[in-house]
């Protein structure tokens, strides 16, 4: 598949002393726009707390419409504060699923951090419940998108973490691991179907974030690791719904933060922050490849952007196809400077 960028900007400028990351992208079921999900937070150096060195503190969900005929994205507008859920959300995912809207919300530092709601547009979102994690969870976080099966009457999730079973070494290290969640009533309710993984894929190796796709009657997940730096992202894949799975292989890709996406063709996509050969500590990329279901293997990643801030304050986005425009559109968060730590969002349209 042949990338070629035709068009770039600034999906939300930068401004001092902000931090805008975790971009997640969907179609609006009842209207049809295209709309940009993002956190917006605060950064100051200066400032202890908990959090703020991750990705900024008291930080608000906004929500932006991209317009195809513009080509640009419209004014935003505020979904949620952060001083609703106290020290504010860190990111939030949406995906469309049928004729309604999907969306995770994570807080932190928190114990029992995450919450979800439905609803039939970004406007009509129902009341925020709280996932039901706490039991095999210890401080996790939802990641990429809903997966519908059997014709829509089955939603899956992944979700990640310190898992309450894990032996004491493991949670000294921190370690996390990916779980699997499936709804049978359209994303009301959430159950826990099976661990992706064992606790280590390798020696001193664990999991971290895992985006998942379906495929020929086969679910895929690419897992980002942790305890290997620069680390391989991994593959696993079940043939049987998401109860067992295959253990974990390493792939030709090395980065962090995959997701995937299925092309109204049938190809896939993944989308994913990889690393800069000269320092790894430093900088990044936003880069793209086609998977190949049969093979298990990836195209030649190819370079979007790339940005030469702190590693963790870039590189990290989402991908929609726009049928109007018979383009891609990526959006992902950039920095050029590691210090202070200013990230915003970029975006780009392809053709492929």
């Amino acid at each position: 598949m042949d990338f070629r960028v035709i068009q770039q900007g600034d999906a939300v400028k930068k401004q001092k002393g902000g931090y805008a990351s975790f971009p997640s992208l969907a179609q609006d079921p009842q209207t049809n726009e295209i709309i940009l999900l993002y956190r917006r937070a605060i950064y100051d150096d200066k400032d202890k707390r908990p959090g703020m060195g991750a990705h900024g503190l008291e930080g608000n969900l906004y929500f932006k419409p991209f317009s195809t005929t513009q080509k640009q994205f419209l004014a935003e507008n505020l979904l949620y504060q952060g001083n609703d859920y106290p020290p504010g959300l860190i990111d939030g995912n949406i995906t469309t699923v049928g004729s309604e809207l999907m969306m995770f919300l994570r807080r932190y530092p928190n114990d029992n951090p995450v919450f979800y709601t439905k609803g039939p547009s970004i406007h009509a979102l129902a009341s925020t419940q709280l996932f039901p994690s706490d039991d095999i969870f210890k401080i996790g976080a939802q990641w990429g998108r809903v997966v519908a099966i059997d014709s829509g009457k089955k939603w899956l999730q992944v979700f990640y973490g310190g898992s309450t079973d894990m032996p004491l070494e493991a949670k000294e290290k921190r370690v996390t691991r990916p779980g699997l969640y499936q709804s049978l009533d359209q994303g009301s309710t959430w159950q826990f179907l099976s661990w992706i993984t064992p606790i280590y894929l390798a020696p001193n190796i664990c999991a971290n974030e895992t985006a998942m796709v379906y495929a020929n009657g086969v679910l895929y997940t690419l897992m980002r690791t942790a305890g290997e730096y620069p680390g391989a992202l991994f593959l696993a894949y079940s043939k049987d719904e998401g109860k067992t799975w295959s253990l974990p292989e390493k792939t030709a890709l090395f980065g962090e933060a995959p997701m995937f996406y299925v092309l109204p063709s049938g190809q896939i996509l993944t989308c994913f922050r990889g690393f800069l050969e000269k320092d790894p500590e430093q900088g990044g990329t936003f880069s793209l490849a086609e998977f190949n279901p049969t093979t298990k293997g990836f195209s030649t990643p190819f370079v979007v952007e790339t940005y030469n801030g702190n590693h963790y304050d870039g590189g990290y986005g989402d991908m929609i196809w726009l049928e109007d425009l018979n383009q891609l559109l990526v959006v992902y968060y950039y920095s050029n400077k590691p210090k202070p730590r200013n990230p915003w969002l970029r975006y780009a349209l392809l053709t492929l």
